[in-house]
């Protein structure tokens, strides 16, 4: 299994949660998004695991090798999967749901660039999340399988050939006929032992175990405990660049943007040259109102990595915050430069171009975020205001309609829709929406709607 894979498919379960892994239809259109047109062998075959209800079997079994053994029979005797190939697509779903060590799956993960990236609601109401600037994953390029034309003017040489390969067919059929009795049975002639500990520093030893304990309780969602752990690694190496860069990630996530700021800025010290670093300090200067010093950083991160799409779309974000949207379009253009699949880019730009006026542009560029991932909300409901704004109501309608299926709990989808409603002459609607608004907390609407 390709390491840079599974760091993406690991990214996509932190970001947006377990569940993403057990819907198919969620985890196609994610995986569309963040692999883009690479690792298709890989994508084709955990969607089949997951559609064929893999990942819901492994996330919910009480015997998890047991629930192995059976989900690999059945995409091996049911739907035709080479035994191999549905051995490691289970085991990268065990490891990922249920974090269950497998070596081989265990030992590529840690091959892998550690992803700091997480993605962000685009709309009018909401902060920036953060995002991380992780260069593009590329497919390692292949040679081509060099073949001699010599081979047949030797007799020996086509009989040596065949040989082998006649070899090699017996050993497949053998594998694949022993894979689900053998593989999970004793396997000490394929384990490699593990490195002797004589000559490695056991301060080191310690902190290492620390860094891993605190990387899976993040994993788990364990915030505190990770906290906790990164702290004791930091006592361990106070220049350990990545206990502190992970704890502000936390931080980050918790909204606690100045202690956040506070890690980032002790990692930038040990590390000046991490992009990524500069871009999440960059965003919690941002939710903190710190717009000038937010601009600097994602500056710095861009002359650190040009090409990456994010770093420009955090900082379109910040020009679109302080109302400057000629150079926040600029920016977004930037990034759609570098990644003409970025769906939140596409969205954002359209917010510019509504704030602009521009209706045609903007709801060109929310109809493409749309196509690109269909589960941004704020899509539909950007959308939907522009065609509210140009009185088309049932467009604007069905477009809210939409994202509230998609997310049911914000506000205001439902002032949006009440809004569109109440311009209709459909009141009682509109009653209904802006009082379902004032119960998730937002009672503009209701109170505007009482007074006429």
């Amino acid at each position: 299994m390709d390491a840079k894979f599974i760091a993406i498919v690991g990214r996509l379960l932190k970001e947006q949660g377990a569940d993403t892994l057990i819907n198919a239809a969620k985890c196609k259109a994610f995986l569309n998004d963040y692999a883009k047109s690479e690792f298709k062998r890989e994508r084709h075959l955990l969607m089949i695991a997951i559609e064929a209800g893999a990942a819901k079997e492994i996330a919910n079994a009480s015997d998890l090798d047991a629930c192995k053994k059976i989900q690999i029979r059945f995409l091996r005797d049911e739907l035709s999967i080479d035994g191999a190939a549905a051995c490691e697509i289970i085991e990268l779903l065990a490891f990922l749901l249920r974090d269950d060590q497998n070596q081989s799956i265990a030992q590529t993960a840690k091959l892998a660039p550690q992803s700091q990236y997480n993605p962000t609601r685009y709309d009018d109401e909401s902060s920036l999340r953060r995002q991380t600037s992780d260069p593009p994953y590329q497919t390692p390029q292949n040679g081509d399988n060099a073949r001699s034309a010599k081979a047949n003017r030797s007799i020996g040489f086509f009989l040596f050939i065949a040989g082998v390969i006649a070899v090699v067919c017996f050993g497949i059929v053998v594998f694949i006929n022993d894979l689900s009795s053998s593989y999970y049975q004793s396997q000490s002639t394929q384990k490699i032992a593990p490195p002797t500990t004589q000559n490695i520093d056991p301060q080191i030893a310690i902190l290492k175990e620390t860094l891993d304990k605190a990387k899976r309780a993040e994993r788990l969602n364990d915030r505190k405990e990770a906290i906790r752990l990164y702290t004791k690694a930091i006592e361990l190496a106070p220049d350990n660049f990545a206990a502190y860069s992970d704890r502000g990630d936390i931080y980050y996530a918790l909204n606690d943007y100045k202690k956040a700021i506070a890690d980032f800025s002790q990692a930038i010290k040990i590390d000046p040259n991490v992009a990524y670093v500069y871009n999440n300090r960059g965003n919690a200067y941002a939710n903190l109102g710190f717009y000038s010093a937010s601009i600097v950083d994602y500056s710095q991160a861009i002359n650190i990595s040009p090409s990456d799409a994010k770093i420009y779309n955090n900082r379109g974000y910040v020009y679109q915050t302080l109302n400057d949207y000629k150079k926040a379009i600029a920016n977004y253009n930037q990034a759609l430069g570098i990644d003409p699949n970025y769906a939140e880019a596409y969205n954002n730009r359209g917010l510019a171009n509504y704030s602009l006026g521009a209706y045609s542009k903007a709801i060109a560029d929310f109809n493409q975020a749309i196509n690109i991932n269909p589960y941004i909300a704020d899509a539909y409901n950007n959308r939907g205001n522009a065609y509210n704004d140009l009185g088309y109501r049932n467009k604007a309608i069905a477009d809210y309609n939409q994202a509230i299926t998609i997310n049911p709990n914000l506000p205001y989808l439902y002032n949006n829709r009440g809004d569109a409603y109440y311009n209709m002459g459909d009141y009682k609607a509109a009653a209904k929406d802006a009082r379902k608004a004032c119960e998730l907390g937002s009672c503009d609407l209701l109170r505007q709607i009482e007074k006429n």
